[in-house]
């Protein structure tokens, strides 16, 4: 294929963005806008399947639990809890990202994304009564466990729930 060439004005803080963008293989501008399109055009396209869109969704966290767990490991501090929020927010996300871009308007698309998101938050909740259940403990906030173990117990006994 050949290329056309063109030719683009752009405005001094644009041709900063350009000069600092980095990407992978990316060195001239040309290869840096190339980069940009390639990535907006694969965008533009729903995802195909689950798993596309939780790569698609963990590239956008990344740099966000990036930090975060940059954080922890100074810190010498991993949190559980935030783990597990993390693990669910990117299946969340992942689901809402494959389903917004495959739903028609039928009540067989819509309950099935209604049935993977009620899975979603029982298996979260699971995994946070099951975090919640030794005495947990964290240097940031032991008063703010204390109180959500205390709400738990007192929904676990209204609702009749067995630990067991």
């Amino acid at each position: 294929m050949k290329s056309i060439p063109i030719s683009v004005r752009l405005s001094p803080a644009e041709a900063a963005f350009l000069a600092d963008f980095t990407a992978p293989d990316a060195v001239t501008p040309s290869d840096k806008l190339r980069f940009i399109i390639n990535k907006v055009r694969k965008e533009e396209h729903a995802p195909h399947s689950l798993t596309d869109s939780r790569q698609r969704v963990s590239g956008y966290l990344a740099p966000a639990l990036e930090v975060i767990e940059q954080t922890e490991s100074r810190c010498h501090h991993q949190s559980t809890i935030l783990a597990a929020q993390h693990y669910w927010l990117e299946r969340s996300l992942s689901s809402l990202l494959f389903h917004a871009g495959n739903i028609q308007q039928s009540d067989e698309s819509i309950q099935l994304y209604e049935r993977e998101c009620l899975e979603l938050l029982m298996n979260s909740t699971e995994q946070l009564l099951r975090l919640l259940r030794p005495p947990l403990t964290s240097s940031h906030a032991p008063e703010m466990f204390d109180k959500m173990r205390h709400k738990l117990n007192e929904l676990i006994n209204v609702q009749g729930v067995n630990y067991e």
